[in-house]
């Protein structure tokens, strides 16, 4: 799928939540001035819709998706508005069907073993894994990706201090990123330009 691949590549999906709805497209453009070509956007923000179809016709090369998705009606506005990919807190078959029905990127975050072997059984092709830093130890997010070796795993929900690390461990293909300071434009980009860096080395 064109759009994984593509996430693989960037590795990094900043978590942007704008105040506002004119921060969206300044933030957007900061982070390509960056380096970083992915993002993601929370369907608990009223403007997510307008921001992920605007974002999409002005920045093409950007990969964008929608988080925080937990009905299919969310799902549903998400796809339509452009988002190339959704998660859901935890594995929802409902939603699962809908992406697949639209050929979008379907990336449930889970938090065990049995809801990555129903991610798998389920034919996704990546799942991920919900905020991992606050559960487990890279040796159990090492063991947890080994087990299923053809499930792209996503480290979700990350401080982006701790990108580098995660990024490190075998069969992490790209981490979710929060804490990226976004007060500014520059700002971010300048931050955005660091992890790049960071991770190059």
């Amino acid at each position: 799928m064109e759009t994984l691949s593509r996430i693989t590549e960037t590795r990094l999906i900043p978590l942007l939540r704008p105040h506002k709805p004119d921060q969206t497209l300044p933030l957007l453009a900061a982070l390509c001035s960056g380096g970083i070509f992915a993002a993601e956007f929370s369907m608990e923000i009223p403007f997510t819709p307008d921001a992920i179809k605007n974002g999409s016709r002005l920045f093409p090369d950007l990969v964008l998706g929608a988080g925080d998705i937990i009905c299919v009606e969310d799902a549903r506005t998400a796809i339509r508005s452009g988002a190339r990919y959704v998660t859901s807190p935890g594995h929802s078959k409902a939603i699962a069907d809908l992406c697949r029905e639209h050929e979008t990127l379907y990336l449930p975050q889970c938090t065990s073993p049995s809801e990555l072997l129903t991610a798998k059984s389920d034919g996704l092709p990546a799942a991920g894994l919900f905020a991992p830093h606050l559960w487990g130890s890279e040796a159990l997010v090492a063991e947890l990706t080994a087990a299923f070796p053809g499930l792209s795993a996503i480290v979700c929900r990350i401080p982006y201090t701790d990108a580098w690390r995660l990024l490190s461990l075998p069969g992490i293909a790209a981490c979710t990123l929060t804490g990226l300071p976004c007060d500014s434009p520059e700002e971010l980009a300048a931050a955005c330009r660091k992890l790049t860096v960071q991770l190059a080395d």
